[in-house]
């Protein structure tokens, strides 16, 4: 094996750049990106390998865990799945992020590369592209596990950013690819920005955030794209995310219209943050009680 070490100071705060440089400078058949502060667990290259090539596949998905111990159960895939995955009823929008080993040209999806300049998703466009590029994918979830490190002190996936570039990754979503997919794919893409980005960021921020113009702008322009994307992403979402999602395109700035629906959601009841408005909605794959229920089936810790 030979080990390089590459320097990059292109000035730009993202990490689509490292990135970017590391995936320009490989030459091999297959790769694997390690974020800062993340490492593999003993083995896990190695076991990942024979995976991929014993079942011919395009990629091994790598179960994820944190550094003291819990598993992150992503993607969402059905019990006892471990090849021959869908995208939309193995949840794979859940897992944009690139761990484990993937080939290094895949048919459908292009060059592999990251988008330039973002200073968070830079990984979502590429994530999705590849999961619903019609790829053979693997994902052993009892084997060798990708870790995320606790080391670091400041993350940039934890730093709260301006609205309007946390939402940058999906507004650049290649409107093109998008319509080439189906109605039922584009929702399930729809269903999991909603509740991991949009509703995830209001959350984060809360009713005492400052909902000023810009920001509330950023939050319409988010639900906004979603709606074009697939308007029937929220027949899948809870009552009470419907609800704020539905608050969040009618507010209007400084009114306390949007925080008190910011406040109702935090403070809605169990039956609301579980069920849909409506109950054959519930059986929905993209549904919060479908996904629950998946999870209680995980038995990993």
């Amino acid at each position: 094996m030979n080990l390089r070490f590459l320097h990059l100071n292109d000035g730009i705060p993202s990490p689509a750049g490292p990135k970017n440089a590391g995936l320009d400078a490989a030459t091999g058949t297959y790769m694997c990106m390690l974020d800062s502060d993340d490492y593999l667990e003993p083995g896990a290259l190695g076991w990942w390998y024979q995976q991929i090539t014993a079942e011919q596949a395009d990629a091994v998905i790598a179960p994820v865990r944190h550094e003291a111990g819990g598993i992150i159960k992503t993607p969402r895939a059905r019990p006892c799945r471990v090849r021959d995955l869908d995208p939309v009823k193995d949840g794979l929008a859940y897992a944009t992020s690139m761990r484990g080993l993937w080939k290094s040209s895949i048919d459908g999806v292009g060059d592999v590369r990251y988008v330039p300049g973002l200073s968070t998703g830079e990984d979502l466009a590429l994530g999705l592209q590849m999961y619903f590029s019609g790829a053979k994918f693997l994902f052993p979830k009892n084997g060798p596990a990708y870790v995320l490190g606790n080391s670091a002190e400041d993350r940039v996936t934890d730093r709260l950013l301006p609205l309007n570039d946390e939402f940058r990754a999906m507004a650049v979503l290649p409107e093109e690819w998008l319509q080439n997919l189906s109605v039922r794919q584009r929702k399930s893409i729809a269903s999991k920005i909603a509740r991991t980005s949009l509703i995830g960021a209001i959350r984060r921020r809360g009713p005492e955030h400052d909902w000023a113009c810009k920001e509330l702008a950023a939050v319409q322009a988010a639900a906004g794209i979603l709606e074009g994307m697939a308007p029937a992403y929220r027949r899948a979402m809870t009552a009470c995310d419907s609800k704020l999602l539905e608050s969040s395109l009618t507010a209007s700035e400084g009114s306390e219209f949007f925080r008190n629906a910011i406040k109702n959601h935090r403070d809605a009841n169990l039956v609301s943050k579980i069920f849909t408005r409506k109950l054959q909605h519930n059986l929905d794959v993209d549904s919060q009680l479908r996904q629950l229920l998946r999870a209680a089936l995980d038995r990993r810790s």
